[in-house]
């Protein structure tokens, strides 16, 4: 992985924890990321440098009351590192951003499938 990658990934992280108390932001923060990578640009990244920002987007997915713009946009780029990631196992809702498992059942049809495409 280059020098350029590392930063971006680390700033990513970043950008993640500093809003992750705010649900707007984050999925402001999350769309943003989406839309100027789209694809994972970088390398197969490692689970194990993201646990932070997964603790932080699984509290998203565990609330009843979180937005469904959220839920949509939380699960896309959960579902996008994980498809470039390795250690997979580590991450404990791995089942619930893949398959749309276990999500309350408030969540929009849109927000279920957003996880399987």
């Amino acid at each position: 992985m280059s020098h350029w990658q590392d930063e971006r990934l680390v700033e990513v992280q970043k950008q993640i924890d500093r809003v992750s108390s705010k649900p707007s932001e984050l999925c402001s923060c999350l769309k943003h990321i989406l839309d100027v990578d789209g694809a994972w640009p970088y390398d197969k990244a490692d689970l194990l440098h993201w646990a932070n920002a997964l603790d932080v987007l699984d509290v998203v997915l565990a609330k009843t009351d979180s937005p469904d713009e959220l839920l949509v946009v939380v699960l896309k780029f959960t579902r996008l590192l994980l498809e470039n990631s390795s250690n997979r196992h580590v991450y404990n809702s791995y089942e619930v951003s893949l398959a749309g498992q276990h999500l309350p059942r408030s969540v929009c049809v849109r927000a279920r499938s957003s996880s399987l495409r």
